[in-house]
């Protein structure tokens, strides 16, 4: 990851708290500038068009359009688009951190995504680990090999 380059940001959620909060704490990292924010996925794909950027994170429920479909229009016009998704949700282009994460895991989504990356956080896989053992009614450590693991985190974070 490069931590001397600087990140252009755009930011859509429909919850203004969230946003608001979000983009005071990017801001403040020397790294980060976040160059427009959207309420909805029809503003976001509108900024993207018109704003130069590095990386979008994107919120999946959003009114008018919601995230999961401005992704696909997103990629459509430009399949190279690095899209981080942003949810509360466990359930992304390049990219997908839960609203739960901390500043420095977001600032680390960005930087391996902008480098070319993807990122998967670490709460949503072991939630999909976990969701794969109760649905096999299997005991921890059962569905996957510590081995196992450890090459789906390495497949999640872009490697071979």
């Amino acid at each position: 990851m490069n931590a001397d380059r600087s990140y252009r940001i755009i930011l859509a959620d429909d919850h203004a708290l969230f946003l608001s909060g979000l983009q005071g704490l990017l801001s403040r990292r020397a790294e980060c500038e976040v160059v427009g924010t959207a309420a909805n996925g029809e503003e976001c794909l509108a900024l993207m068009q018109e704003s130069e950027h590095d990386v979008v994170l994107m919120d999946i429920d959003m009114p008018v359009l919601d995230g999961i479909r401005a992704t696909e229009r997103a990629l459509a016009l430009n399949p190279e688009e690095k899209i981080i998704t942003l949810s509360m949700h466990g359930a992304g282009a390049k990219g997908f951190i839960l609203k739960s994460a901390d500043i420095d895991e977001v600032v680390t989504a960005i930087r391996t995504v902008c480098d070319g990356g993807t990122y998967f956080s670490q709460e949503l896989l072991r939630n999909l680990v976990g969701s794969l053992k109760s649905t096999r009614g299997e005991r921890p450590g059962d569905v996957l090999s510590d081995r196992e693991k450890e090459i789906l985190l390495l497949i999640c974070r872009g490697m071979s």
